[in-house]
């Protein structure tokens, strides 16, 4: 289903763990997915996931980098091819710490 995103980056919006941006790294066919990925609790510099995975953040609430596995039980509800850029931009912003 995913196997054409594997190593590329991608935005992933799941129902139960919410939005990562990173890189996909394995995906399997019953729709479970493995990401290098940083979750983005809130941010700014975009209005919705097709202008996040286009050009990332501009800051925001976002969790250091993270290997993650979805399982199909996460309800993976959008996977949208990312850019280069979308990651840089998210390099430069710092892990978001209590």
């Amino acid at each position: 289903m995913y196997a054409h995103l594997i190593g590329g980056p991608v935005l992933v919006r799941s129902h139960l763990s919410g939005t990562w941006l990173g890189v996909m790294v394995a995906a399997w066919a019953d729709g479970a997915i493995r990401l290098h990925a940083r979750r983005l609790w809130s941010w700014e510099g975009a209005l919705d996931g097709s202008v996040l995975a286009a050009h990332g953040p501009t800051g925001g609430r976002i969790g250091p980098l993270a290997d993650v596995v979805l399982p199909v039980t996460a309800q993976v509800v959008e996977v949208i091819q990312s850019t280069s850029e979308a990651l840089q931009s998210l390099a430069g912003i710092p892990p978001w710490t209590r």
